[in-house]
């Protein structure tokens, strides 16, 4: 299980399509399994966080991995159960074709987040500026990948904001405006969450959110 955050810890968090994964994997959410590992493990683990120190690696003992992507403060979070990491210990090519998996998500995240820029996957036609605070990815040894996201509707929900006050006759005097819009922004924003079984599917539930 390969789970990755941190793409832009500048934005606040986003909201999105619901799912109802939890329900589906039973309600069990992952706790850290680190304590349960090997000493051969262990090592291998203190090992991967020498040579990755960008990566906050974690073991998790449960079903729903995703929750604790969420608490790092590291570029990446990577996610795995103690049977993967156990196995990776072991066995040098299974290690190798994991870590592969890795490098191949950042490069992705990467190109999102760098190169395209998130909005620009919604639509050339897309008119909402949708932020990425929380994206992780899964990887089964079977292929199969999963994509979690929290999105954020923030500038448009902004410039509604904006339009309404301009729209409105002036009643309050700069000084209680100052003091609304103060509390306004200190309000959190509810994430929106997306979840895919592919990158196309991710993309198409973007664009139903614009």
């Amino acid at each position: 299980m390969v789970g990755i955050n941190g793409y832009s810890k500048g934005n606040n968090n986003l909201d999105a399509v619901h799912t109802d994964n939890a329900k589906r994997a039973g309600g069990v959410k992952a706790k850290n399994g680190e304590g349960k590992l090997s000493k051969k493990a262990a090592d291998f683990l203190a090992k991967l966080r020498e040579e990755r120190p960008d990566f906050d690696f974690q073991v998790a003992s449960g079903k729903d991995l995703r929750a604790l992507a969420t608490d790092t403060d590291k570029e990446y979070s990577v996610i795995f159960d103690a049977e993967e990491l156990e196995k990776m210990a072991d066995d040098e090519n299974y290690a190798k074709e994991k870590l592969d998996h890795i490098d191949t998500i950042v490069e992705m995240s990467d190109k999102i987040t760098k190169d395209t820029g998130f909005a620009s996957l919604l639509g050339e036609n897309a008119t909402g500026n949708f932020y990425a605070d929380l994206i992780s990815f899964s990887v089964k040894d079977n292929g199969e990948i999963k994509i979690f996201a929290d999105i954020k509707k923030a500038a448009e929900e902004k410039a509604e904001q904006k339009a309404t006050d301009t729209d409105k006759p002036e009643k309050k005097s700069l000084q209680e405006r100052d003091v609304r819009d103060k509390a306004e922004a200190k309000k959190p924003f509810e994430p929106i969450k997306v979840e895919a079984l592919s990158v196309e599917d991710f993309l198409a539930k973007l664009r139903n959110i614009a």
